[in-house]
């Protein structure tokens, strides 16, 4: 009989491709091995306003959080995925943390982080941001990387990209390179708000949506479109069709972590913008392609991109991009396996005077 798992912090609702193919990796990771999940908790959402979800957790064989990009400079959404862990361990459920960045949070959340059973971040220095404090924990790449290397990619390139990004300032300004005429493209990792049958706030985005994406063209020069609506009437439908689109250039500005995550496995130059926590260094550092390519967006302009697309990899970079590629899944999948190998019980024990919710800040 297949265990049953909850999965905290489904990334899905972001409509971002990133998210989609983490979720999607994560789900048949554990179905590899014998866990079926049996519910989630969406992101942005407290798990315990979420109907259902406690007693599930309580019933279930494994909790697994998912941590993505949540828990840094003690915010209090990563504050509940880590409170988590304790609720599960009091009902002897073990909780694990998977596919995290860890950064800039005090030492009460570290040591409330010790409830887990296993803790695996996506880079070497959120592990060294957790091991100052005396907590243990692996690095295996982001979930993104379960897929492999990007089977699809073309012999021969062509053009300049940019992504958005999560910073709305640098999305603005990534977005305007597009807008110098030197044929750059815009690439956001963002999904498609699909209209279907929605209620009330979710109803009124899809309208706006809708009405950007039919009027952007005109309503954009004016500085009237915010760059989510922009990054929606730009957005391609699929992971499958973004990798394809990503596999065909030359180099891409990449504004967000997943962007280069999927640069990495289309083997597409790339300039690589920081983001809110060092995980692009640190994922760059991890692959053996230093920080050369980390970039400040507004230093940027075509004749820049230009002379670094004609650059291109160096062989180097491109042997260390592709061999962590190669390496990463079965670095997942080992990682799997040893989520899917604990047993109720196995996990750090919560005494029922003490909850470690109370002791985060």
């Amino acid at each position: 009989m297949p265990k049953r798992a909850v999965v905290l912090n489904d990334t899905r609702p972001e409509r971002h491709h990133g998210c989609a193919r983490v979720m999607r990796n994560l789900e048949a990771g554990l179905a590899a091995h014998g866990v079926r999940v049996v519910a989630t908790g969406p992101v942005g959402r407290d798990w315990e306003a979420v109907p259902g979800l406690g007693p599930a957790m309580e019933g279930a064989d494994l909790v697994v959080v998912n941590g993505e990009g949540t828990i840094h400079h003690d915010r209090p959404a990563g504050r509940r995925l880590v409170a988590a862990g304790a609720y599960a361990a009091r009902a002897g459920v073990p909780a694990v943390l998977l596919n995290a960045s860890w950064h800039a949070n005090g030492p009460a959340l570290a040591e409330a982080a010790r409830v887990f059973a296993r803790v695996y971040v996506r880079e070497s220095l959120s592990r060294d941001a957790l091991a100052a404090h005396g907590v243990a924990a692996e690095v295996v790449p982001d979930l993104t990387f379960a897929s492999g290397p990007f089977p699809g990619a073309p012999a021969a390139r062509e053009g300049i990209a940019v992504t958005d990004s999560v910073d709305p300032r640098l999305a603005e300004v990534l977005y305007g390179l597009t807008r110098t005429g030197a044929g750059i493209v815009y690439l956001p990792v963002v999904a498609p708000f699909r209209i279907r049958e929605r209620t009330g706030r979710e109803l009124g985005r899809a309208a706006r949506h809708a009405f950007f994406r039919a009027a952007g063209p005109w309503l954009e020069p004016f500085g009237w479109v915010r760059p989510r609506y922009i990054a929606a009437r730009h957005a391609l439908p699929t992971p499958e069709a973004y990798l394809a689109a990503l596999a065909r250039c030359r180099l891409v500005v990449a504004g967000r972590f997943h962007a280069l995550c999927f640069a990495l496995q289309t083997g597409t130059p790339f300039l690589a913008v920081p983001s809110n926590t060092p995980k692009v260094e640190g994922l760059l550092d991890d692959a053996g392609l230093g920080r050369a390519r980390v970039v400040d967006p507004d230093a940027l302009d075509p004749a820049t991109l230009a002379a670094r697309a004609e650059e291109g990899f160096s062989d180097a970079e491109r042997e260390g991009a592709a061999r962590y590629v190669a390496d990463a899944p079965a670095r997942i999948a080992r990682m799997f396996a040893e989520v899917a190998a604990l047993d109720r019980g196995s996990g750090y024990t919560v005494a029922p005077e003490r909850d470690p919710r109370n002791d985060v800040p």
